[in-house]
């Protein structure tokens, strides 16, 4: 299975609004459980398994009609 990581500097200088831990963290778990309103390329998102901090939903790609599961780590 293919895999992505990707570090991002949060509150960087100069930078405003300022978020909160809690904030960054409900962000966060938005994009894991509704990753179609952050990546175009994906049309839609079901939840199979959500264990709070392990999320498995399945997507499907736009221009395909076959979803693909996957694993997000919280």
């Amino acid at each position: 299975m293919p895999s992505f990581a990707s570090t991002r500097l949060i509150n960087p200088p100069g930078v405003e609004p300022i978020l909160t831990v809690e904030q960054v963290w409900k962000g966060l778990q938005r994009k894991a459980r509704e990753p179609q309103r952050f990546v175009p390329a994906i049309s839609e998102c079901r939840i199979d398994d959500d264990q709070g901090n392990q999320v498995s939903p399945l997507v499907v790609w736009r221009k395909t009609t076959t979803p693909v599961p996957f694993l997000v780590f919280l």
